[in-house]
């Protein structure tokens, strides 16, 4: 004996439990079955590794039989608003919105994923969402440090790149330094250069010179992204003066310089003129006159013990190193190795120093 009911097209007023009642001479037997909205819930997702991928699979009851679903996400500015995830986007290659067999699919999670997901399904009865996941990312690209060191000898410069990844994060896929923004073909240099590979990411820069002056700078990818580190300028010395130190009794004054410089500073040399156009000399530090001065780096010190009426703009600094010279007069005009010239007023202690 076949016996059932059929509802046709059920709507949300059919939903409840419907109970079928068979007896005999033994007995009755009741089968029940409750018509709802369906019963969606979803796994919570363990952490994903960024870059890596991820397959989100639903589980379903539902009766009547579902007839859609749709795949959501929270909006980023709130988190309380969802919209729907568009599934043909190719982000999400391999997702699927069949009420049969829904799935969300990333090929590659990177950390705009981080957000709330949930599954919408309907049926004749009405619809019912799943419960929310969240993505939780690991990993990030790595981090980069550099400094460097200078090999006077062997006249040639290691920019030291120092790079650490965080803890389950993909690993380094690439490295490559930058010379004035264009990456450095470290194969094709002719042993100009060597390193800057993933094993050693440090780059060698031999028998430095001018032609090697510009800023350069680390690069280093993993599946996350790209992450560069900060620029390094190599090129000719950078000089600093402190302020003056006057001793109007016995009249001296005393310059100190501090001296910035990658590749480091070779040597320095302090020089004095005579006449206003004259060309500067190279002071003999032995000189009576100017006792207690050294060219010692990165700190030369000169002191002046008055003797005459030196003009202010008598004396000047010159440091070397393997890509130039730069020089410096101590009434604060800069004169580098390509002739540039920035002039700045006499300060007033020192013109009142030597107007006694």
């Amino acid at each position: 004996m076949d016996t059932y009911l059929t509802i046709h097209s059920p709507k949300s007023n059919d939903a409840g439990q419907y109970s079928f009642e068979v007896s005999n001479a033994v007995g009755p037997v009741t089968k029940s079955i409750h018509l709802s909205v369906p019963s969606v819930s979803i796994i919570e997702v363990p952490e994903v590794i960024v870059g890596n991928p991820i397959i989100t699979v639903p589980t379903i009851q539902s009766c009547p039989t579902p007839v859609s679903a749709m795949w959501q996400k929270n909006n980023r500015h709130n988190i309380e608003e969802f919209e729907r995830l568009d599934i043909n986007d190719a982000k999400y290659f391999g997702s699927s919105d069949d009420p049969d067999d829904p799935r969300l699919v990333m090929q590659k999670v990177t950390q705009e994923d981080a957000l709330y997901y949930r599954l919408i399904v309907s049926n004749g009865i009405g619809q019912s969402a799943s419960n929310n996941i969240y993505l939780k990312l690991i990993g990030g690209v790595p981090s980069l440090y550099v400094h460097h060191e200078t090999h006077i000898m062997e006249k040639s410069v290691t920019l030291v790149c120092e790079m650490t990844v965080p803890i389950n994060s993909p690993t380094v896929s690439d490295v490559f330094w930058t010379k004035d923004g264009r990456k450095i073909d470290i194969t094709g240099s002719g042993g100009k250069y060597s390193g800057g590979s993933i094993v050693n990411p440090s780059l060698s820069i031999k028998m430095v010179n001018s032609n090697d002056e510009e800023m350069y700078q680390c690069c280093a990818s993993n599946s996350v992204g790209e992450m560069c580190s900060e620029k390094i300028y190599l090129g000719p010395p950078r000089i600093e003066f402190n302020s003056p130190d006057f001793d109007a009794s016995p009249k001296r004054v005393t310059y100190i310089a501090t001296i910035k410089s990658i590749p480091v500073a070779l040597n320095a040399e302090w020089k004095v003129k005579q006449d206003r156009n004259d060309r500067f000399q190279v002071i003999d530090m032995h000189d009576p006159l100017y006792k207690g001065s050294v060219i010692a780096l990165p700190r030369p010190k000169l002191v002046v013990n008055k003797h005459k009426a030196e003009q202010v703009e008598s004396f000047q600094l010159e440091v070397f190193n393997f890509i130039a010279s730069s020089r410096r007069n101590t009434q604060d005009i800069v004169v580098d190795s390509h002739d540039a010239v920035i002039n700045k007023e006499i300060p007033v202690p020192l013109m009142k120093f030597y107007s006694k």
